[in-house]
């Protein structure tokens, strides 16, 4: 399953993957630094053979907005590893 969403101006394709016991998410940012090579991955694992349940699509908004804000903070990823992204974007 994949779905788009867009928090902060910012946009990530976001597909999930199952397995016994385990959910992935993997957002891709789609304008971010890397032409849509650059996100994140969230893995929830349960114990047991029990999958764990989909996040909401305002849990997964949230888990988007977190990364985002961390990237572009002054001590994060963005400014120190891609800081003409960083100064286009927020117009520094």
């Amino acid at each position: 399953m994949s779905v788009l969403i867009e928090v902060e101006g910012e946009r990530f394709e976001v597909e999930t993957r199952v397995q016994p016991g385990q959910r992935a998410y993997d957002f891709t940012w789609l304008n971010g630094p890397s032409e849509s090579s650059y996100g994140f991955i969230l893995g929830l694992t349960s114990t047991g053979q029990a999958t764990p349940n989909d996040l909401s699509q305002t849990e997964i908004e949230d888990e988007a907005r977190l990364f985002v804000r961390a990237f572009f903070s002054p001590d994060g990823i963005g400014p120190s590893d891609f800081p003409e992204f960083v100064a286009s974007r927020r117009g520094s």
